[in-house]
């Protein structure tokens, strides 16, 4: 089985990609999604995280993770705030990669040959070890900013703390094998992906 890794940073356009990619007929495991699915509720990763971090992040409704405390903890500008990441990370890494190889197997034994793992820390997460192939997706960091704000309602300087945590567009270009630049049309960015993917497909 084939499996492409897929990375870029918040805001890259990356959801874009992955259903484009959909589109396509190749099944994609989006670790977001999975992440938010798992701190929705009082789920074993949530409970881990409520544990590192209070129960200030704990959404009392629902037993589950209030993201927007926890984002307050995690992207501040606090002397500790980068270990604070680096530890959420790695509750989170380790209940989403759990999640993908169940989802993997049963990928392959419905017979699919090739999948996708988005995951915006795929080598901090070390799952691009389990990559035949790795794409990043990059986007100018204007466009990114407006993303973010937009879909998160966050301000711009919070918008600008979230990406400076984060592996640089330049960083990701040379760790993966592949580009996909996510700027001019949706037309455009949509055959620059497939054509990219049946390449991939074509080269086995």
């Amino acid at each position: 089985m084939i499996v492409i890794g897929l990375c870029g940073g918040s805001g890259s356009g990356k959801t874009l990609v992955c259903r484009t990619i959909l589109s396509l007929g190749i099944p994609v495991f989006e670790s977001d999604a999975v992440y938010h699915r798992l701190i929705a509720s009082s789920t074993d990763c949530a409970r881990e995280i409520v544990n590192a971090f209070g129960e200030q992040v704990m959404d009392t409704r629902s037993g589950g993770i209030d993201r927007r405390a926890l984002s307050r903890i995690v992207f501040s500008d606090s002397p500790d705030a980068k270990e604070r990441l680096q530890c959420l990370n790695r509750i989170t890494h380790r209940h989403v990669a759990e999640e993908f190889y169940r989802w993997r197997d049963a990928q392959e034994k419905s017979g699919a040959a090739c999948v996708v793992l988005e995951a915006p820390l795929l080598f901090e997460s070390g799952l691009d070890c389990l990559c035949t192939v790795t794409i990043a997706v990059t986007a100018p960091k204007a466009i990114r900013l407006a993303r973010i704000m937009e879909r998160d309602g966050i301000s711009q300087e919070e918008a600008v703390t979230r990406i400076s945590v984060q592996r640089t567009d330049e960083e990701l270009v040379r760790s993966c094998d592949y580009v996909i630049e996510n700027t001019g049309t949706m037309t455009e960015v949509r055959d620059r992906i497939s054509h990219l993917i049946k390449n991939i497909l074509n080269r086995g």
